[in-house]
C-alpha cells in the first residue's frame, strides 16, 4: 500500500463532494436544522460559516461536518458569483462623469476620482480608490504615480499652489521615495507610447543650462550627479546630489536649479553634510581644492564647459565680455548660422560674459577676429575689476 492511499483511509469523508470553497449552500441536517452559509475546509475537514440572525462582526462556524449529518443541500450562490457580488461592494455607487479611453480621458478620470475620494472618509473613500485603481490598471500605473495623484487631490483641498515631494511626504525621506510625478504619456493607452523614450524639447537642448544638459555635464566629466530623494528632476527644475569623481569624502554638495521669470536656469549649491567637526574639515578641504572650482564653472557654464565641449567632437569656444550682448546675438544670426553649436550670455559685476561653442573652426576664426577687442583674456577681466575698485562711491 502506497502512503497517499493510507492518507486516503484516515481522511473524513467529503460531505460536499464536488463543491469549492467560498460557496454559499442551503443544507438540512439531519436532526433536522436548517443552515445556509459560506464553504470553509480546513484539514480536511468541511465547516459552515453561518451568518448570525444579529449582524456581528465574527459569523458563527458549524462543524466539523460529517456526510452523516447532511440529508441534502443546494448551491445558493456559486464562487463566481460570491467574488462578483464582493467586487461590487467593495467599488460602491460609480462615481458620476465621461470616461473617454484616451491620453486625456484617462488623465481626467483619475482626478476626478481622486477629487472624489479626498471629498470622502472611511467605506466611501475606499470604494472610491478601487474604482481608481480599476481604471489605473488599464494603462498600468505605477503605484508611487497613483500615491502622487490621489495625495495631490487631498493637497488641494487646502491649498492652490503645486504640491512638491516634502510637502507630500511631510518630509520624510522615507515617504518621499513612495512618490513619483507622474509623465503625460503616462496616461496614454497604447503602452509603447508609454515605454518609449521621450523627446528632449528643443529649448532643452539648446539651453546649455538646461537640467539635461547639466547632467550630461557633471557626468561627462567624471561627478555622479543623479535626482535628490526629496526633489525631483524636471525640464523646469531640479534637486539634484553631486559626488565629486574623487568619492563622496572629497565632496558632495546639494545643488539646486530653477527656470527664472527671464527664462535662463539659475543654479546653486550648498554643502550636503551632518555638520560634525570632521564634516566640517572636510568641507574647508573640499573648497580648497580645483576640482571645487571646476564644479563651481559647470554650474556657471554648464555644457559651454571647455572640457567638456572638446569630448567627443571637434568644437571650438570663444568668451567675450561685452557691456551689451544684443550686438553680438545680431552678429551670430547674421554671420554664423548654423556653425553655432551652443551660446550663452551672463551679466558678471564686470560686464556681460557671451560665451559661443562653433563646430567650424572657421567659423570661430571670423568671430574671434571680428571681436577680438572684447575678448574675454585674464587681463581685460582683472582690468575692469580693478576699475570698479577704483572708482568713486557715489
Amino acid at each position: 500500500m502506497e502512503l497517499s492511499d493510507a492518507f486516503d483511509d484516515i481522511r473524513p469523508a467529503d460531505p460536499f463532494p464536488g463543491r469549492v470553497d467560498q460557496e454559499v449552500l442551503s443544507v438540512r441536517m439531519t436532526d433536522g436544522r436548517h443552515l445556509e452559509g459560506s464553504l470553509m475546509r480546513m484539514g480536511g475537514m468541511a465547516f459552515l460559516q453561518v451568518r448570525n440572525p444579529v449582524p456581528s462582526l465574527q459569523p458563527n462556524v458549524e462543524g466539523p461536518i460529517s456526510p452523516d449529518d447532511v440529508a441534502g443541500y443546494s448551491v445558493l450562490r456559486t464562487r463566481e458569483e460570491v467574488a462578483a457580488e464582493r467586487f461590487e461592494r467593495s467599488r460602491g455607487e460609480p462615481v458620476p462623469g465621461h470616461f473617454a479611453r484616451t491620453r486625456d480621458g484617462y488623465e481626467a478620470r483619475l482626478d476626478r476620482l481622486a477629487r472624489a475620494a479626498a471629498m470622502e472618509t472611511s467605506t466611501r473613500r475606499r470604494q472610491i480608490e478601487h474604482q481608481f485603481d480599476d481604471v489605473a490598471d488599464e494603462i498600468s500605473l505605477a503605484q508611487t504615480k497613483r500615491k502622487w495623484i490621489l495625495d495631490c487631490a487631498r493637497w488641494y483641498r487646502h491649498s492652490n499652489e503645486e504640491p512638491t515631494k516634502i510637502d507630500l511626504s511631510g518630509g520624510c525621506m522615507t515617504t518621499a521615495m513612495k512618490y513619483q510625478r507622474p509623465r503625460p504619456q503616462d496616461f496614454d493607452p497604447d503602452p509603447k507610447i508609454r515605454r518609449a523614450r521621450v523627446q528632449v524639447p528643443d529649448y532643452v537642448a539648446d539651453d546649455p543650462l538646461s537640467t539635461w544638459n547639466m547632467i550630461r555635464t557633471f557626468r561627462a566629466l567624471g561627478y555622479n550627479a543623479r535626482g535628490s530623494v526629496m526633489g525631483e528632476v524636471t525640464y523646469e527644475s531640479a534637486d539634484l546630489l553631486v559626488d565629486f569623481p574623487e568619492g563622496r569624502e572629497k565632496g558632495r554638495y546639494s545643488v539646486t536649479g530653477r527656470r527664472g521669470p527671464s527664462g535662463t536656469m539659475v543654479w546653486n549649491f550648498l554643502w550636503d553634510g551632518n555638520g560634525t567637526k570632521t564634516d566640517d574639515r572636510r568641507r574647508f578641504r573640499s573648497r580648497q581644492s580645483d576640482r571645487f572650482e571646476q564644479f563651481r564653472n559647470i554650474l556657471v557654464y554648464g555644457t559651454l564647459m571647455p572640457e567638456f565641449s572638446e569630448k567627443g567632437r571637434s568644437a571650438y569656444r570663444v568668451d567675450l565680455l561685452v557691456d551689451d550682448p544684443r550686438p553680438v546675438f545680431d552678429w551670430l544670426e547674421q554671420h554664423a548660422g548654423a556653425a553655432v553649436s551652443r551660446k550663452l550670455a551672463r551679466e558678471t559685476s564686470v560686464g556681460w560674459h557671451f560665451a559661443v561653442v562653433f563646430g567650424e573652426e572657421t567659423a570661430a576664426a571670423s568671430f574671434r577676429e571680428c571681436w577680438s577687442e572684447d575678448l574675454a583674456t585674464r587681463a581685460k577681466v582683472s582690468a575692469r575689476r580693478k576699475d570698479l575698485r577704483n572708482a568713486p562711491v557715489p
